[in-house]
């Protein structure tokens, strides 16, 4: 498990990534494991064809990294603070072993 430090180090290099042009790159904040209203903490289909967006590691078929993706959402999409943020990816992801549901929480955020 990532420690709190690590996991809001991944959503600030998220952010700083899609937020405007550093330095000439254009990375648009589209999360590629959310389907409808769920976010992959596994393999993903399509998961080796480069489109633009937010990848998790796991979804280049890795084993790891997809419990970032989730902490990144919760703090840039869904707006939680740090701490909230980080215990609701650990009560989220417990145990699972496909995706994350996030419905309950899309009507406040997008997608």
């Amino acid at each position: 498990m990532p420690t709190p430090e690590q996991a809001e180090a991944t959503t600030q290099l998220v952010q700083l990534l899609t937020n405007g042009d550093p330095e000439g790159l254009s990375i648009p904040k589209t999360w590629r494991g959310i389907t409808g209203t769920r976010l992959a903490m596994s393999r993903i289909a399509d998961g080796d064809q480069r489109v633009p967006g937010i990848y998790a590691h796991t979804y280049f078929h890795h084993a790891d990294g997809a419990w970032l993706a989730l902490y990144a959402w919760l703090r840039l999409e869904a707006g939680m603070p740090e701490c909230i943020a980080y215990e609701e990816a650990v009560r989220r992801a417990m145990g699972v072993r496909r995706y994350v549901e996030l419905a309950d929480l899309m009507s406040d955020a997008v997608a």
